[in-house]
């Protein structure tokens, strides 16, 4: 939501992210804010992420996504492999371009190879 500041401390991290690992990764980015027009005003702040192919952003406007996932408080992540299964769930606001990020996704990855 653009109200949430620790969201909009992050979203730049999903963004770049997202430009990291562009065949590897899909960034959902799910918004609560009120209206359209206040995620519009809040992604001119953030071009990138207009650009960026793997990078969407989503609008729960009736917040039934929300309440589905039993989100209670913003942000909260959630991973999924790509097998659509829930991997990991995040509550707070993380760095998403990290050395400890990227072994985690690195690691999640090399799971999904040996799979194949």
């Amino acid at each position: 939501a653009s109200w949430c500041g620790p969201c909009v401390k992050e979203f730049p991290e999903l963004i770049q992210l997202a430009r990291k690992m562009p065949r590897q990764i899909r960034v959902f980015a799910v918004s609560e804010d009120s209206s359209e027009d206040e995620i519009k005003a809040f992604i001119k702040s953030f071009k990138e992420s207009e650009t960026t192919s793997n990078f969407h952003i989503v609008w729960d406007s009736d917040h039934s996504l929300m309440k589905n996932w039993n989100v209670d408080k913003l942000p909260e992540s959630f991973i999924f492999d790509v097998n659509r299964k829930m991997v990991k769930h995040i509550n707070g606001a993380v760095p998403w371009v990290s050395s400890d990020s990227a072994e985690y996704f690195g690691h999640l990855l090399s799971k999904t190879k040996e799979k194949e």
